[in-house]
């Protein structure tokens, strides 16, 4: 997310029936809390699991993440299946391309130890089916496994994820 929040995970157990939950902070105080359950876990291809933002409860998503090796390079593509097209119209509204793009720069300096200037997602599509799915790809430079423990161990995690705003 922002440079401008701090991002503390309080719990992130990744594996099928595990739960996450992190809270997110600005410089005012003001925090925004994210939690989940995990459903499926492939180590390291592939993440189904839950998120709920608690300021907006009710309103959880199904996120399905997908790690592709590509030559040294992993593409992640992440579908994002909500409740009704107003919730993912509202997530728009909100900034969740440019937060998605903000986190995939942030994971790859984590990643190269290095800023990306140009973004390195190939798409944001939306809408699919009956129009209540948002689906990111991204292409990060480095080995999926790398990606993968990034993405999924709590110290790493906390460096670079949320949306704009969050």
């Amino acid at each position: 997310g922002p440079r401008r929040l701090s991002t503390t995970v309080q719990k992130m157990i990744v594996m099928p029936g595990g739960a996450y939950l992190f809270r997110q902070r600005d410089q005012e105080g003001k925090e925004y809390i994210f939690h989940g359950i995990y459903h499926e876990v492939m180590i390291p291809e592939r993440l189904v699991y839950t998120m709920e933002y608690e300021g907006m409860p009710g309103h959880a998503t199904l996120n399905i993440d997908t790690l592709e090796e590509r030559g040294g390079s992993t593409r992640m593509t992440t579908k994002v299946i909500f409740q009704s097209v107003e919730d993912r119209d509202q997530m728009l509204q909100w900034g969740m391309e440019e937060g998605s793009t903000e986190m995939t720069i942030r994971l790859n300096e984590l990643l190269a130890k290095h800023t990306f200037s140009t973004r390195k997602e190939d798409t944001m599509a939306h809408p699919e089916g009956n129009g209540n799915s948002i689906t990111i790809t991204r292409v990060f430079n480095a080995p999926r496994e790398r990606v993968w423990k990034r993405w999924t161990d709590p110290g790493q995690f906390m460096c670079w994820w949320g949306p704009k705003d969050f």
